[in-house]
């Protein structure tokens, strides 16, 4: 019985760091490219906060930012309730409009680039699914 819950513990914990590790190299990588953590969204999209707010939705919000371009990284409690923001939340459709939708999803993640440049936010998005790879020039 003893070796029964050594064996969950440490199924459950090996689950546990697989899943923080995404988070640990998206901040790594956002901080080697001069990228800061920052708190919160910091006023950039209020309004869609507002909006899961409203709709009673829990959502944990984190993100990074170089003092321009901001990647805000929002954390869902399921993959299904992203899914039915993405479906019905006019406030984050509306922020998301300029962008291809599947490519700012990772399991019950969304990223939202917030910049000018399509450059910079493909780099966010590399960042985030986990395939982004320096150059010499960054």
């Amino acid at each position: 019985m003893r070796k029964l819950l050594l064996s969950m513990f440490a199924f459950l914990l090996m689950f546990l760091l697989a899943g923080c590790f995404n988070l640990i190299q998206i901040k790594s990588d956002f901080e080697s490219i001069g990228y800061e953590q920052i708190s919160g969204t910091e006023g950039i999209i209020d309004d869609v906060m507002t909006s899961f707010d409203d709709a009673g939705i829990m959502v944990h919000c984190s993100g990074y930012s170089d003092g321009v371009n901001y990647a805000i990284l929002l954390e869902f409690d399921s993959r299904s309730e992203l899914d039915a923001q993405l479906e019905s939340n006019e406030d984050l459709q509306y922020v998301l409009s300029s962008y291809d939708v599947t490519q700012l999803t990772e399991r019950n993640f969304l990223i939202v680039p917030v910049t000018g440049s399509e450059e910079i936010a493909e780099v966010m998005i590399q960042i985030f699914h986990g395939t982004y790879e320096p150059t010499l020039e960054e």
